[in-house]
């Protein structure tokens, strides 16, 4: 068939290697048998059968496969939203308590002058009482 082909081709479509394939499917004969063009014609249908099968497969598992990392998005998305929000919340009361802490310090301070005070009246009043 291929050699009967070629025979119509002109010598400059003869070097176009777009007209021919790349690869080519060859059915051997069983027991030297001779194979008719209907059994020919049936191994191709088997042939476009089983591409048309397998692209059939791998596209639901194509398609499975992304609805499940879907699923797996957007339980991730929950899962960083959550967390965010807890983290909003941490840094909320982080600043509340950095409030805090610069009122105590505030109120040390306070408390060591009160303090430096109190010892330096002492030490006055210990001094007017030893003379």
């Amino acid at each position: 068939m291929i050699a009967e082909r070629e025979q119509l081709f002109s010598a400059d479509e003869l070097q176009q290697e777009e007209l021919f394939p790349r690869f080519i499917v060859v059915r051997k004969q069983i027991n030297n048998q001779s194979i008719d063009a209907s059994e020919w014609q049936g191994f191709i249908k088997d042939i476009k059968y089983t591409i048309k099968t397998t692209s059939a497969k791998s596209e639901s598992e194509i398609i499975h496969n992304l609805n499940a990392s879907l699923g797996k998005l957007e339980k991730l998305e929950a899962y960083f939203l959550e967390k965010d929000s807890n983290n909003q919340n941490a840094n909320q009361k982080y600043e509340e308590l950095d409030k805090k802490v610069e009122g105590l310090s505030t109120q040390v301070l306070s408390l060591q002058d009160d303090m430096k005070f109190i010892k330096n009246s002492l030490a006055k009043l210990l001094q007017n009482k030893s003379h």
